[in-house]
């Protein structure tokens, strides 16, 4: 149980972390602009798991 709380705590960290990283990146941003870039890094990183993944039948 301990082993939960203690993951919890650390991903929650890292969820922080990074929404702090995509909110300074956006700051500056229109809405426009934020959909535009969201749409190009979903694409990009559905293209990189296609490329890199394996296939599955």
């Amino acid at each position: 149980m301990h082993l939960d709380i203690g993951h919890m705590a650390v991903i929650s960290l890292v969820h922080g972390l990074v929404y702090d990283v995509i909110f300074k990146a956006t700051r500056n941003l229109t809405v426009m602009q934020t959909a535009g870039l969201a749409v190009v890094v979903i694409a990009g990183l559905w293209l990189a798991a296609r490329m890199f993944g394996g296939k599955r039948r």
